[in-house]
């Protein structure tokens, strides 16, 4: 099945032609990994369903239309996704700069574990460790 986002108009442009991606703004996976593997007590996590856990802004609902038909011929419901969209390109960088200002918002209250979201994230997994 081919995501809504990469499907092509008909003068050949798709919503991903026309989405900036975003800069890269976690650690890269070599690294996670590399440290991952130099301590005695590690542990993996992972947020379910992320994407769908980054709400909209309310002022922005309107850009996230869903039209929908039950059935051929039955009339269109349009519905607001409040959540973030999957499958844009958009969506990775969301998520990391998403858990990147909360390691900032809560590093005063919590700087151990906002230095190892910080650190040892990648998308929506975390592989860390604890003494």
């Amino acid at each position: 099945m081919q995501n809504y986002a990469s499907c092509r108009t008909s003068i050949g442009m798709a919503l991903n032609d026309a989405l900036m991606k975003g800069p890269i703004i976690q650690q890269d996976l070599v690294s996670i990994l590399l440290r991952f593997r130099s301590f005695m007590y590690v542990f993996a996590a992972d947020i379910i369903k992320m994407y769908r856990q980054i709400l909209v802004h309310d002022e922005d609902l309107h850009r996230q239309k869903i039209v929908w038909r039950e059935i051929s011929g039955s009339p269109l419901v349009t519905y607001e996704l409040r959540s973030v969209s999957y499958g844009t390109k958009t969506t990775p960088f969301f998520a990391t700069a998403c858990l990147r200002h909360l390691t900032q918002r809560y590093a005063g209250k919590y700087p151990v574990g906002s230095e190892h979201i910080r650190k040892n994230f990648y998308v929506d997994d975390v592989l860390t460790e604890a003494p």
